[in-house]
């Protein structure tokens, strides 16, 4: 797992459902992780490297990883290398609207409907705490848009 930061471990983390042979590399960038989670890694036996990566080393014809060489020459043996590194608004606009944010993770809290803590704003995609996938943000981005549709039609209205 390539990453840094409190995400990047949630996800090495996870990995442990498909395999337990694992190591965080932080490429020299640890970011948030805190001793807890180094505590939590190593309970796990996954190892976690500072180093630096020089390059990827791998079959080109096969189209296969083989291992990661770090700057000071060591390697890694792997077969494959997973990248997390979290991502970050693009604009600061549900700060300035004042959303409340998740306590886990720090992005804007939204409820079954998407609806922020401020009535009548909605949010939808990485902004908010589900699975930072293309299809999911486009998934919440619909269910987004039917609520606030929903949210138009009158009290008298609605049956």
């Amino acid at each position: 797992m390539l990453g840094h930061g409190k995400k990047a471990v949630g996800f090495t983390l996870n990995m442990l459902t498909w395999t337990d042979q694992l190591t965080l590399i932080t490429n020299g960038e640890p970011g948030d992780i805190t001793e807890e989670h180094y505590a939590q890694l190593k309970n796990f036996n996954i190892a976690v490297t500072d180093q630096r990566i020089a390059k990827l080393e791998g079959d080109l014809e096969a189209k296969q990883l083989q291992r990661v060489r770090f700057e000071d020459g060591d390697a890694l043996e792997c077969d494959s290398l997973f990248f997390n590194f979290g991502v970050e608004p693009a604009s600061d606009l549900h700060t300035q609207l004042g959303c409340r944010l998740d306590e886990e993770c720090g992005i804007v809290w939204v409820d079954d409907a998407l609806q922020t803590s401020v009535p009548n704003v909605y949010a939808a995609g990485d902004l908010t705490p589900s699975s930072q996938l293309a299809v999911v943000a486009a998934a919440e981005g619909a269910m987004a848009a039917i609520h606030v549709h929903k949210s138009l039609v009158p009290d008298d209205r609605r049956v």
